[in-house]
């Protein structure tokens, strides 16, 4: 299967953003008092 490097970035891109997102939910669900200090908020 062949991806150009465009489209090889725009599914890391996604992935890491799927990702990312589920991280800070977990996060929040978690440790909802020490988030905005981890953040630097």
């Amino acid at each position: 299967m062949f991806f150009t490097t465009h489209e090889f970035l725009r599914v890391l891109h996604i992935h890491f953003a799927g990702w990312l997102i589920m991280g800070i939910s977990l996060t929040v669900s978690s440790e909802p008092i020490t988030l905005p200090g981890r953040f630097g908020l």
